[in-house]
This record gives structure tokens, sequence and C-alpha cells, in this order.
């Protein structure tokens, strides 16, 4: 099968996991940036995520637990990536010097493809380009498919092959040896940042961003 056809696929699956919603919303909460819709456990495994600029979808017991603020505090982050794509695609690109986009860079091998694990809070534009060389992308880790085992690889453009987090991402990107735990791309290391305070040269560049301060 030609890389062409795998990426229509591709395509067509992330399409399908984004619009295709089976969600069953249980509850509904107005809170005043947004609506909290509470959900099944079957709803994308139970994970918190955005769902439109305004939606925020947790399951019950995350609406109950005390990581509530800690959750909210992390999905509107993402609120606002939806709200303001500009803004945010700017600063990756000047700041962190990331672009993304919705089709995979070529070269990549259609096995990495077909394994691509969806996010609905990275759906505008899934695959992260770092430095224009290095592809972050994350990918079931098994053949259940499940959105909560999943690997971030990272793929060099000029090598052709997967290869290690490079130690120029990690001087930037880590505050010492605690890295971002969803390194996969650059609106969620936002999103960790803002919610566990970091302090990593990339976070401060954040905190001082007009994306946090406004």
């Amino acid at each position: 099968m030609g890389i062409g056809i795998i990426t229509s696929i591709l395509l067509l699956v992330i399409i399908w996991y984004v619009y295709n919603d089976r969600c069953v919303v249980l509850k509904r909460y107005a809170l005043p940036y947004g609506t909290i819709e509470i959900v099944d456990q079957s709803c994308h495994e139970g994970l918190p995520h955005t769902w439109s600029p305004s939606i925020i979808r947790m399951t019950e017991s995350d609406w109950n637990s005390s990581r509530r603020d800690s959750i909210l505090r992390h999905e509107r982050v993402h609120l606002r990536q939806r709200t303001e794509p500009e803004a945010w695609r700017n600063f990756y690109r000047s700041e962190w010097g990331y672009e993304f986009t919705k089709q995979p860079p070529p070269g990549i091998p259609p096995h990495w493809l077909e394994r691509l694990r969806p996010n609905p809070d990275t759906a505008d534009g899934p695959w992260a380009v770092w430095r224009g060389r290095y592809v972050f992308f994350p990918t079931y880790r098994d053949a259940k498919r499940s959105l909560r085992s999943a690997n971030v690889h990272v793929w060099d453009v000029l090598k052709k092959q997967i290869v290690d987090i490079p130690g120029s991402w990690k001087q930037h990107f880590c505050d010492g040896g605690n890295c971002p735990y969803q390194f996969e791309h650059p609106h969620e290391i936002a999103a960790e940042y803002i919610t566990d305070n970091f302090n990593s040269p990339a976070a401060q560049q954040l905190a001082e961003s007009l994306l946090v301060k406004q």
C-alpha cells in the first residue's frame, strides 16, 4: 500500500475520531469560561479532554476527585489554544522552534503512520516538528490501541529514522531531570507547564509571554 494512500487513510481516521462523537453526556455544568460535560468511562477511555472552544469533558470520578482543579486548569489551557490558535502557533514558532501540521512530514514509514494515537486537544495539527528536523508523535503501544497506553517517538527527517530525544531539546524543555510527561506536542507541553509550574527555559518563556500574562 502506497504512503499516499496510508496518509489519506490516517487523516480519515483522525477526522472520524474527532467528529464522529459517540460519547454520552450525563450531566452539564456551566462555568464562567465554558461548559463541563460529565461523560462515562467509555468516552475516550475516560480521559479528560476538550471538545470545542468552550467544552471540557471528564468523568464523574474526576469531577469529584481532589485532582479536579488541576484537571480543569490543564484543560482550560487547551480551550485557549482552540480559541486563539494563531497566537499559540506564533509563540511555538518564534520561541520554541515548533511547527505542527495535519499531515505527517514526508519519509515517515507507513507502519508508524498507521499507529498514530489521536488526541482531541492536538487535532488541529497532530504532527509536531521541532527546529525543522525532529518530528514528535505518539503511537499506540499495544494491539488493543488503548489511548492510555502510548509511546512518544521522535523521527529525524535528515537521518530518516527514529532517534532518542535530542539533548538540546532536553536542555530547553526539561527542568533538570524533570521533563514534561506529555511531550508529544507543544499544546500538551504548554498545558503541563502552566498546570505544574515548571521552571525550564521553555517554561520561563511561556510564563513571560502575553499568552499567560493577558
